[in-house]
């Protein structure tokens, strides 16, 4: 049983709950969680406007419906603008309506200790449900030598904040400032994806997992998988230690995270946990 715990429609070539079905079919993906991902059309880039099907980002219309054909396979986060009129309330009546099993995924220019969040956080608490959160800062050099704009949540600091300050709330960590944070001078490196192999589990997102049971890591998109690179050969290491707070995601449509896992010969219980079992647990689902 594999679980992907990110993905998305109506993004990069996926328009549907078909186009979806069909990829996971491909590479062997028993079920997905599918998250939104609103947008102001001033924050769009220029690799968004390439990939996503609409210039408001992934709406919770088009998650919804995918997940209502494919009801044994999908399964809906949703996460409105916390900028907008009544954006917690709208998760609320989500987990009634239309059981959303999460938030998911956070993702906009908004630090996460700020009033707006914290509400989130509260609902999240009140409705037993895990948040997804993409952290990204600004002004980081991509692989090509350009800068990213963008930004989500702040830096890896305010995660340790809300973390602690939530801790009855299930937090999965995600994007590039998360990733960022597996080497101990992390805040000194001007790389989005920093490059070259860490030695020991130093860094602050470790510092984290191992001291609050309530934050997880999603491995997905090309930032956990460039971190499992950087890794090397302590990558066995970290999913043995770290197996109870692992979730698997790919956040793309391809194999290259399985295809990273399945070459470490771990074993069976740490594979159950990774691929199933830890995202089981957080969702409520039965498997």
């Amino acid at each position: 049983m594999i679980i992907d715990a990110h993905s998305h429609v109506g993004w990069n070539k996926i328009e549907s709950g078909e186009d979806l079905i069909g990829n996971m079919d491909t590479y062997g993906i028993d079920q997905s969680i599918v998250h939104t991902w609103e947008l102001q059309p001033s924050e769009i880039d220029d690799y968004d406007k390439a990939t996503l099907s609409n210039s408001k980002g992934i709406r919770i219309g088009e998650v919804l419906r995918a997940c209502s054909i494919f009801r044994d396979r999908l399964f809906p986060f949703y996460c409105p603008d916390p900028r907008k009129k009544n954006a917690s309330l709208k998760i609320e009546e989500s987990v009634f309506k239309h059981n959303i099993r999460g938030v998911g995924e956070f993702k906009f220019p908004v630090v996460l200790t700020s009033p707006e969040c914290k509400r989130f956080f509260e609902v999240a608490r009140a409705n037993l449900l895990p948040i997804l959160i993409h952290l990204e800062k600004p002004g980081l050099t991509y692989d090509n030598g350009g800068q990213n704009s963008y930004w989500s949540g702040g830096d890896f600091k305010e995660m340790i904040r809300v973390v602690r300050a939530f801790p009855e709330v299930q937090f999965i960590g995600h994007g590039p400032e998360v990733w960022r944070a597996i080497e101990c001078r992390y805040m000194d490196r001007p790389e989005l994806f920093p490059k070259g192999k860490i030695h020991n589990f130093c860094g602050d997102v470790f510092a984290l997992v191992e001291t609050e049971n309530n934050f997880h890591l999603d491995i997905s998109g090309y930032s956990g998988l460039n971190a499992l690179y950087r890794m090397g050969e302590l990558a066995p290491e970290f999913f043995n230690q770290y197996m109870d707070q692992i979730v698997f995601g790919r956040d793309n449509f391809t194999c290259v995270h399985q295809e990273f896992i399945d070459k470490l010969n771990l074993d069976p219980e740490v594979i159950r946990k990774i691929y199933h079992e830890n995202i089981t647990k957080l969702i409520g689902l039965e498997c």
